[in-house]
């Protein structure tokens, strides 16, 4: 397998745990909710065992290196990043001939500055639906490569919210799964058997390597029943740390009588992410802020750039005030 090794970057490192977690003693919540938003790609981009391949391999060769749907592949020519194979590019909207020249089936991927900020980052994965991103430098100096689960490690404190899944029987055929990952907007099919009890999973990923098989062929061949599950009552970041750990793109929710009740995806996480702002409420629910948009209201009213600033910083510490002043009156 074909890895590459890039030039160290320095980074943050000295403040994450040995998990690459954010969730060091001595912070309160609220402070390592805004230490996560402040991480940039420079601090999140990792170096080593970056897959590659060259511009005149085979797409069945570069796709035969990953592990996942979620995985990437950066082809590159003389140190040069060229673009990214990406199996939803390659096997879902193309759907390219395995081979096909990995040269003519490039996904020209968002390209991260060093400064790039953690919800951007992670904005940009779910826009491209591509979960590694190159980092480069103005000059087009490639520094390494942001990775889906390097931003899911930082979710602690975060509020998790499983959806809503289908279930299907194992009975089904081929044509009858892709109609319906089709229909309901779905990437994966959950397997139940008798009682509603969780027996496998049916991703769209594993579903495209029965495309040289007939409509009417059935499904079970691909249905996978080791499935990895969690309960409500949980902890987040076990949730977090047994997706990354286990490299897998989503965890079905049981109740106690091991029947499926919802699905988890880095998806799911990475929109978690992907705010512009954020405060920490009692439940550790993160909100949405309107910040940016406030000053910018006052800045185009017409005013200095100087009077705006302290403007905006009068009216933010009045909120913050009689905020503070209804949470004493409900005490």
């Amino acid at each position: 397998m074909s890895h590459r090794r890039l030039p160290r970057v320095p980074t943050l490192r000295k403040n994450f745990n040995r998990r690459g977690q954010t969730d060091r003693p001595g912070r309160t919540r609220p402070q390592r909710l805004y230490f996560i938003m402040t991480l940039t790609a420079r601090d999140l981009a990792k170096t080593e065992g970056v897959l590659t391949a060259r511009p005149e391999d085979s797409l069945a060769s570069a796709l035969g290196k990953i592990h996942s749907s979620h995985d990437a592949v950066f082809v590159t020519e003389k140190g040069q990043l060229l673009g990214v194979i990406s199996p939803y590019q390659v096997l879902y909207r193309g759907h390219y001939p395995a081979a096909t020249k990995v040269k003519n089936c490039l996904f020209l991927a968002p390209k991260l500055k060093p400064e790039t900020k953690i919800d951007q980052i992670a904005r940009l994965m779910l826009e491209a639906k591509v979960y590694f991103l190159p980092v480069v430098t103005p000059a087009g100096k490639w520094l390494g490569v942001v990775s889906y689960r390097r931003l899911l490690r930082q979710l602690t404190g975060f509020k998790l919210r499983p959806k809503p899944l289908v279930k299907i029987q194992d009975s089904l055929t081929v044509s009858q799964a892709r109609n319906l990952m089709k229909t309901s907007g779905v990437s994966r099919l959950i397997v139940t058997s008798g009682n509603d009890r969780l027996a496998g999973i049916l991703t769209r990923y594993d579903l495209s390597k029965s495309l040289n098989l007939p409509p009417s062929a059935p499904v079970k061949a691909y249905i996978k029943h080791d499935v990895a599950t969690f309960r409500q009552t949980d902890n987040p970041v076990n949730i977090i740390n047994q997706m990354v750990d286990r490299r897998i793109g989503s965890l079905v929710m049981v109740n106690q009588n091991n029947q499926p009740i919802g699905l988890l995806s880095v998806r799911d996480c990475l929109a978690a992410l992907a705010q512009p702002a954020i405060t920490q409420s009692n439940s550790l629910q993160v909100k949405i802020t309107q910040v940016r948009s406030g000053f910018e209201a006052i800045v185009r009213s017409g005013q200095t750039a100087a009077h705006a600033v302290g403007r905006f910083k009068k009216q933010t510490l009045r909120k913050s005030l009689e905020r503070l002043s209804r949470q004493l009156k409900r005490k």
